[in-house]
């Protein structure tokens, strides 16, 4: 859960360029996918959101909803189970807290494939040591966020894994 901050003088050393923008570095246009970038879709994606913390809860909402998303919240690993069965059909992702009372987002993760779903499911965590990545991936979450949450990271995975049925990216 750490945020470093890197602060460069503004005045550069003779003979180094200046770049005004990130897409002057790319030569082309880099953007975050807002509600009308969205590729397009006619449809609302339907996202379930597992997540005990009501701060992150209703921070990762408003993120969510402002891309365009519908969402719908579980407070543990249980719920989260309980929801996603009612109607598989209905969710395009999941976004599974991994550390959460009642049942835990591994716990939910690994029976939700047990039972043989193939929906993404996106483990977010604030363990960012060593192996937290590996022990998430295990449990059968296709890719792993860490928290705070990025919320371009976070626009990019989702798409991601919405447009490619859940294989995890490169």
């Amino acid at each position: 859960g750490s945020v470093f901050t890197l602060v460069l003088p503004r005045d550069c050393p003779e003979g180094v360029r200046v770049l005004e923008s990130i897409e002057e570095s790319f030569g082309q246009s880099v953007s975050v996918a807002e509600p009308e970038a969205r590729g397009g879709r006619d449809e609302t994606g339907v996202i379930l959101l597992a997540e005990d913390g009501l701060d992150n809860q209703r921070l990762i909402t408003h993120l969510l909803r402002k891309a365009g998303y519908e969402i719908v919240i579980a407070n543990n690993g249980q719920e989260a189970i309980d929801r996603f069965v009612a109607s598989p059909e209905r969710f395009d992702l999941i976004l599974m807290d991994m550390q959460m009372p009642v049942l835990d987002g591994y716990s939910a993760t690994r029976k939700i494939r047990e039972m043989g779903y193939r929906v993404p499911i996106i483990a977010l965590t604030a363990h960012a040591l060593d192996g937290a990545r590996k022990d998430c991936l295990d449990a059968g979450c296709d890719e792993y966020l860490t928290k705070p949450i990025d919320r371009e990271k976070l626009y990019h995975v989702m798409e991601y894994h919405i447009r490619h049925g859940g294989r995890r990216a490169a």
